[in-house]
Protein backbone atom coordinates (compact mmCIF):
# COMPACT_ATOMS: atom_id res chain seq x y z
CA UNK A 1 0.00 0.00 0.00
CA UNK A 2 1.13 3.84 -0.54
CA UNK A 3 2.44 5.88 2.89
CA UNK A 4 0.13 8.38 1.69
CA UNK A 5 -2.92 6.40 2.57
CA UNK A 6 -1.57 5.36 6.36
CA UNK A 7 -0.76 8.73 7.07
CA UNK A 8 -2.41 10.72 9.58
CA UNK A 9 -4.44 13.80 9.04
CA UNK A 10 -4.78 16.30 12.12
CA UNK A 11 -8.10 17.77 11.97
CA UNK A 12 -9.06 20.73 14.41
CA UNK A 13 -13.06 21.23 14.91
CA UNK A 14 -14.17 24.38 16.16
CA UNK A 15 -17.66 24.08 17.46
CA UNK A 16 -19.62 26.84 17.92
CA UNK A 17 -22.99 26.12 20.02
CA UNK A 18 -26.51 27.16 18.24
CA UNK A 19 -29.42 27.62 19.77
CA UNK A 20 -31.71 25.12 18.38
CA UNK A 21 -31.08 23.06 15.35
CA UNK A 22 -33.53 21.33 13.61
CA UNK A 23 -33.25 19.46 10.33
CA UNK A 24 -36.25 18.70 8.42
CA UNK A 25 -36.36 15.60 5.90
CA UNK A 26 -37.28 16.44 2.37
CA UNK A 27 -39.08 14.34 -0.14
CA UNK A 28 -37.96 14.22 -3.60
CA UNK A 29 -40.72 16.21 -5.20
CA UNK A 30 -40.45 18.88 -2.35
CA UNK A 31 -36.32 19.01 -3.18
CA UNK A 32 -37.26 19.62 -6.81
CA UNK A 33 -39.86 22.16 -6.15
CA UNK A 34 -37.12 24.00 -3.80
CA UNK A 35 -34.68 23.86 -7.27
CA UNK A 36 -37.06 25.09 -9.21
CA UNK A 37 -37.96 28.11 -7.05
CA UNK A 38 -34.49 29.83 -7.87
CA UNK A 39 -35.84 30.22 -11.11
CA UNK A 40 -37.85 32.28 -9.76
CA UNK A 41 -35.80 34.81 -8.69
CA UNK A 42 -34.11 34.73 -12.08
CA UNK A 43 -36.94 35.67 -13.98
CA UNK A 44 -37.95 38.35 -11.93
CA UNK A 45 -34.41 40.15 -12.06
CA UNK A 46 -34.48 39.04 -16.30
CA UNK A 47 -37.60 40.76 -16.72
CA UNK A 48 -36.49 43.91 -14.25
CA UNK A 49 -33.40 44.42 -16.86
CA UNK A 50 -35.00 43.49 -19.81
CA UNK A 51 -38.01 46.28 -19.17
CA UNK A 52 -35.14 48.47 -18.03
CA UNK A 53 -33.63 48.73 -21.15
CA UNK A 54 -36.61 48.94 -23.13
CA UNK A 55 -37.80 51.80 -21.06
CA UNK A 56 -34.52 53.77 -21.52
CA UNK A 57 -34.27 53.03 -25.64
CA UNK A 58 -37.53 54.04 -25.74
CA UNK A 59 -37.35 57.31 -23.80
CA UNK A 60 -34.05 58.07 -25.89
CA UNK A 61 -35.90 57.25 -28.57
CA UNK A 62 -38.68 60.07 -27.72
CA UNK A 63 -35.98 62.34 -26.37
CA UNK A 64 -34.03 62.51 -29.20
CA UNK A 65 -34.02 63.05 -33.18
CA UNK A 66 -32.47 59.96 -35.23
CA UNK A 67 -31.36 61.31 -38.66
CA UNK A 68 -30.48 57.65 -39.14
CA UNK A 69 -32.71 55.32 -40.02
CA UNK A 70 -30.16 52.11 -39.57
CA UNK A 71 -29.70 53.29 -35.59
CA UNK A 72 -33.96 54.29 -35.26
CA UNK A 73 -34.42 50.69 -36.47
CA UNK A 74 -32.04 49.39 -33.89
CA UNK A 75 -33.72 51.11 -31.07
CA UNK A 76 -37.00 49.96 -32.40
CA UNK A 77 -36.31 46.43 -32.68
CA UNK A 78 -34.32 47.16 -29.02
CA UNK A 79 -37.54 48.43 -27.46
CA UNK A 80 -39.65 46.09 -28.98
CA UNK A 81 -37.54 42.93 -28.29
CA UNK A 82 -36.96 44.57 -24.46
CA UNK A 83 -40.66 44.91 -23.54
CA UNK A 84 -41.39 41.18 -25.08
CA UNK A 85 -39.00 39.55 -23.58
CA UNK A 86 -40.31 41.82 -19.73
CA UNK A 87 -43.82 40.56 -20.37
CA UNK A 88 -42.64 37.08 -20.74
CA UNK A 89 -39.77 36.94 -17.92
CA UNK A 90 -43.07 38.84 -15.87
CA UNK A 91 -45.52 36.45 -16.72
CA UNK A 92 -43.16 33.56 -15.80
CA UNK A 93 -42.35 34.79 -12.05
CA UNK A 94 -45.93 35.83 -11.66
CA UNK A 95 -46.69 32.21 -12.79
CA UNK A 96 -43.78 30.72 -9.51
CA UNK A 97 -43.73 33.23 -7.16
CA UNK A 98 -45.48 31.38 -4.64
CA UNK A 99 -43.91 28.17 -4.93
CA UNK A 100 -41.23 28.25 -2.53
CA UNK A 101 -43.07 29.98 0.52
CA UNK A 102 -45.69 26.80 -0.13
CA UNK A 103 -43.18 24.23 0.13
CA UNK A 104 -41.39 25.93 2.97
CA UNK A 105 -44.88 25.55 4.74
CA UNK A 106 -45.21 22.39 3.67
CA UNK A 107 -42.12 21.65 5.41
CA UNK A 108 -42.07 23.14 8.47
CA UNK A 109 -45.58 22.11 9.46
CA UNK A 110 -44.81 18.85 9.67
CA UNK A 111 -44.74 17.48 13.31
CA UNK A 112 -42.01 15.62 14.63
CA UNK A 113 -41.60 11.75 14.26
CA UNK A 114 -43.82 11.91 11.20
CA UNK A 115 -43.00 9.92 8.01
CA UNK A 116 -42.70 11.54 4.93
CA UNK A 117 -45.34 10.42 2.21
CA UNK A 118 -44.12 10.01 -1.02
CA UNK A 119 -46.71 11.80 -3.79
CA UNK A 120 -47.57 9.57 -6.43
CA UNK A 121 -45.89 9.40 -9.74
CA UNK A 122 -46.50 12.55 -12.21
CA UNK A 123 -48.11 14.20 -8.91
CA UNK A 124 -46.24 17.50 -8.15
CA UNK A 125 -46.56 19.24 -4.87
CA UNK A 126 -48.30 23.05 -4.66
Amino acid sequence: MNARCHSKVDTNIIRVPLGDLTAYAIAKAERVALERASMESLFCKLAIAALATAVSFLIALLSTTIHSDVTFTVFIVVCGFGFLCGVTFTLLWWQLRGSLKNVAQIIRGRKRGTEIEAPERGETTP
